[in-house]
């Protein structure tokens, strides 16, 4: 069996006990799989270790001990599942921390009998599950490694509109204070702007990867990169636009520098003469969706055809 047969083996084992499981690969042939219960508040944290060279060491039971008190939410149960075996120091170990160990061939028992008592859940490779609720969807969101993942994104998106609005500035700055400078500057300022806008797609392509390679339970991350992309893409534009928008200079200000006027009522007029803000909320609500859908579809895709 190979490393990737065997984890496939571990994950199918642990959902057949009603675990949800999340795969995180440590290094070559070292994996921490994190699993929760469906129906119960139970947490469990797995070391798999498919090397084919080495044994299990007391270091890899040290590292998953040092993971488990890491943990921010309270591991229940912790096991080592291996195709090579443990070392006696090893073997102490788990025994003295209460570690299940889980080899090849306790593996393949349980498969074998779950294929034999359970009716086939799959119809054309695929098994066949309800869509997800607003319940489901709650859940998700409500999780503390989702709603860390999603400042994560949200945090990547607003350092991009950064680098957006920042661009579009020190060009319009760069472009000097004479009439055809301002021009050209504003020009490209607001191809920047555009470039921002409607780069939605590929925002929302490279938010799935990010979320996928994160979350391996398909449900989980889908909903996950759909929140992703949707709040990340509006984090984005809307850092983006309001660094450009409070730097644009006045309608009828003569050069690039003077970011504000005094009209003939004494009141002061700013960039916005330009456009208005609020003109630009719900467009962009409207192209969010489509960057959430495209998150989302990218970690379906990814995860339908690599297995």
């Amino acid at each position: 069996m190979s490393g990737q047969e065997f984890l496939r083996t571990v994950r199918e084992h642990f959902t057949t006990q009603g675990w949800e499981t999340e795969l995180q690969q440590i290094q070559d042939g070292v994996s921490i799989l994190h699993g929760r219960q469906s129906t119960t508040p139970e947490q469990g944290l797995a070391l798999v270790i498919t090397g084919p060279n080495s044994q299990v060491t007391p270091n890899h039971v040290k590292y998953l001990l040092k993971r488990r008190q890491n943990q921010e939410d309270e591991i229940d149960k912790t096991f080592i599942a291996t195709t090579v075996g443990l070392s006696e120091k090893a073997q102490k170990a788990t025994s003295n921390y209460d570690i299940t160990v889980l080899d090849q061939s306790d593996l393949e028992t349980s498969a074998n009998t779950t294929t034999t008592n359970q009716p086939s859940k799959q119809v054309g490779g695929g098994e066949e599950r309800p869509a997800a609720s607003a319940a489901d969807i709650t859940a998700v969101l409500s999780e503390n490694s989702v709603q860390q993942l999603l400042k994560q994104t949200n945090g990547i998106f607003a350092a991009v509109g950064l680098g957006f609005g920042l661009t579009a500035i020190l060009w319009l700055r760069f472009m000097g204070d004479s009439l055809l400078g301002e021009l050209v500057g504003l020009t490209f300022m607001f191809f920047v702007v555009l470039m921002m806008v409607f780069s939605g797609p590929l925002v929302g392509a490279l938010a799935g990867i990010y979320i996928q390679r994160r979350i391996e339970q398909t449900r989980k991350a889908v909903i996950t990169a759909v929140a992703s992309g949707f709040t990340g893409y509006l984090t984005m534009t809307v850092v983006g636009g309001l660094l450009t928008y409070l730097f644009l200079p006045s309608s009828g200000s003569g050069g690039s520098e003077s970011t504000a006027d005094t009209g003939a009522n004494g009141a002061t007029e700013t960039g916005g003469e330009l456009f208005s803000l609020s003109d630009l909320f719900l467009p962009l609500l409207g192209l969010a969706i489509p960057v959430g859908v495209v998150a989302g579809t990218v970690v379906y895709v990814i995860n339908r055809y690599s297995r």
